[in-house]
């Protein structure tokens, strides 16, 4: 699973990323340390603690991080994710460590090769252009918040033609989901704690 998830702030975005964190082994490149509650250990940045954290083989981990922008920690994490494999890693705000164009070599191998070493991931901006292109091509899954701009909708349009219609007037905590690879799509609702509902299917 490879998953792009867009909205803006107060969607619903951060509630369904809880979702996700249910995962056995996860990494939470957490920007804005918004999640630190929702794993079972947090590093602000601690290169010590981590690498004496999983010096034991764990079965199970649930950890987030805060890596600063632009200081080199956000690509450790990236190699950690990778030398660990067999792990789904979260990146909230993917944009503030990578743009369009402009992907970090240690990303730019986990997006392209992370599945032979049994990597997934979930990655969240708030403005769709914002989003790596890399990362768009390899998603196999895109959760849709409520977008509104007009800029936005029309890089939507190029991705879901008519569906786009949906995105624009969707309350708060309801996205348009499409798993491109079962051709699955509908209108689902996120609940506290990150469960997930139906509210409508949409012809595949």
């Amino acid at each position: 699973m490879m998953a792009t998830i867009i909205g803006t702030r107060g969607t619903g975005k951060s509630t369904l990323l809880k979702n996700i964190m249910r995962r056995e082994r996860l990494l939470v490149i957490d920007t804005l340390g918004e999640h630190a509650g929702d794993v079972d250990r947090f590093f602000e940045w601690d290169p010590k603690g981590l690498a004496e954290f999983f010096k034991e083989p764990r079965r199970r981990f649930r950890v987030g991080f805060q890596p600063k922008p632009d200081s080199g920690e956000f690509e450790a994490a990236c190699d950690l994710v990778w030398a660990l494999g067999d792990v789904t890693v979260i990146i909230d705000e993917i944009d503030q460590y990578a743009r369009a164009g402009v992907v970090p070599d240690a990303l730019q191998r986990l997006i392209m090769l992370g599945r032979h070493r049994g990597i997934s991931g979930a990655a969240t901006v708030r403005r769709p252009p914002d989003m790596p292109r890399a990362w768009t091509a390899v998603s196999d899954r895109w959760a849709i918040f409520r977008v509104t701009e007009p800029r936005d909708l029309a890089y939507l349009a190029g991705v879901l033609g008519q569906e786009v219609n949906v995105v624009s007037s969707m309350p708060d905590y309801q996205f348009f989901f499409r798993d491109w690879s079962s051709k699955r799509a509908g209108i689902y609702s996120v609940h506290p704690g990150g469960t997930v509902r139906l509210a409508k299917p949409l012809a595949a």
